[in-house]
């Protein structure tokens, strides 16, 4: 019996992989530890999508190899950022494509595992993410009760302090939902983005295991549910069906409970309005987070993204008129390579014209691989901050009064 400290630094289909990972080692009769010290074997899953979060895990990659088990680096980070990955670490590495095909990497490197890894469900749970101090892993995984009383009341001190319907509830909760990933892989080709290297191509969970999932929550008394995937929208293109599909299924099921939609790229919100119009209308669909990156056609047109702003515009206002209760997340991104202060404008004008909660503004990191490395003239640091101070001071008069700031990203939003 090995036994096997986990954690995690990435997004939450890596988190859900954790997931997976534990459930993987305690079905072989090894031990999940909270402390580095206690293991044999130290699994760090890494993200490399900006240049902060591949910073952020070069250190700890660089602390973890100090200890005298054997270190594992996940994720996307050993694939989008070998290279530089190399510096700080030459052990072995599974990344998120390795891990999830039908052959695993981790069934290779503990091939004394008799259950191997696609035997094991899908996490529904977002595994907890590294923080300086985590009493969660330390303390409350080893007492299930003792977990669901802790979670229930910070929850509940949550919402009081923040609101159910703030930014920081509604996207980082800490009683965590139930989440059915739909999918996995990639098959765009965004300028910006190194997510396909590392995830591999598209292809859909089977519709009747989504399905099973989602009432396995329900069964098991969520309410609150989340429906992930790299590309959401893009659900069943590959085995006969379809996104509205699935979600129009899922709504008809009875019961007490709320949907999240995540990473759902705006071309499929082009695409299947009418039908997301009809389902939106049951008022089962809590939020949805759509990316639409950018408001000038010339920057959406340099990211390779393939869809018309006024008719994005036009499903988002219509999605608001099905279900006025609606959180409506948007996404965008400040300082891509060739912005002119113009083409940020109009992101703000477009802004201007729907009604949004929550508005998210990713920082512009240029990636390795990506054809962006050589596009120019980027857009300096201080450019980028004096745009977010612009779009502070105007989207405070839209009525956006709250403002959450990191070094990737910079939210507004309204309760």
């Amino acid at each position: 019996m090995k036994k096997v400290y986990i954690q995690a630094y990435s997004c939450r289909r890596r988190l859900l992989d954790s997931r997976r990972i534990e459930s993987y080692f305690i079905k072989n009769g090894h031990k999940i530890v909270n402390s580095p010290k206690k293991a044999d074997i130290i699994f760090y899953i890494a993200c490399g999508f900006h240049g902060d979060v591949a910073s952020h895990n070069f250190k700890k990659i660089t602390k973890l190899q100090k200890y005298k088990a054997k270190l594992i680096v996940a994720g996307c980070l050993p694939i989008n950022e070998k290279e530089n990955l190399s510096k700080y670490f030459t052990g072995t590495t599974i990344g998120t494509k390795e891990l999830n095909r039908a052959d695993s990497k981790i069934d290779h490197i503990f091939p004394e595992n008799k259950i191997k890894f696609n035997e094991v469900e899908d996490g529904n749970i977002c595994f907890p993410l590294d923080t300086k101090s985590n009493i969660y892993m330390k303390f409350l995984r080893k007492n299930i009760l003792l977990e669901k009383i802790f979670l229930k009341i910070l929850d509940y001190f949550q919402k009081l302090i923040l609101g159910e319907n703030s930014f920081d509830h509604i996207l980082f909760p800490i009683k965590q939902p139930f989440h059915v990933r739909i999918a996995e892989g990639c098959n765009n080709k965004c300028s910006f983005c190194i997510i396909r290297f590392s995830a591999g191509p598209f292809h859909s969970k089977p519709f009747n295991q989504c399905i099973g999932e989602f009432k396995k929550g329900l069964s098991e008394g969520y309410k609150n549910f989340v429906i992930c995937a790299v590309d959401t929208g893009c659900y069943g293109t590959d085995i006969h069906s379809s996104f509205p599909e699935l979600l129009g299924a899922m709504v008809k099921i009875p019961g007490d409970y709320k949907i999240s939609i995540r990473t759902f790229n705006a071309h499929w919100l082009i695409k299947y309005i009418d039908e997301l119009e009809e389902i939106f209308k049951s008022g089962k669909i809590k939020n949805i987070g759509i990316a639409i990156q950018s408001g000038s056609p010339r920057i959406i047109k340099l990211m390779n993204r393939s869809y018309n702003l006024e008719k994005v515009k036009n499903a988002i206002q219509r999605l608001r008129a099905a279900d006025p209760n609606l959180i409506i997340e948007n996404h965008y991104m400040v300082g891509f390579p060739t912005e002119t202060e113009e083409n940020f404008q109009a992101t703000l004008n477009f802004i201007n014209d729907i009604d949004s909660n929550f508005l998210v503004f990713f920082r512009f990191s240029s990636r390795p691989g990506t054809p962006l490395d050589k596009l120019q003239p980027k857009i300096t640091s201080e450019q980028i901050e004096h745009r977010i101070k612009k779009a502070q001071k105007y989207l405070k008069n839209l009525g956006y009064p709250h403002i959450k700031d990191t070094k990737r990203y910079v939210a507004f939003y309204k309760l």
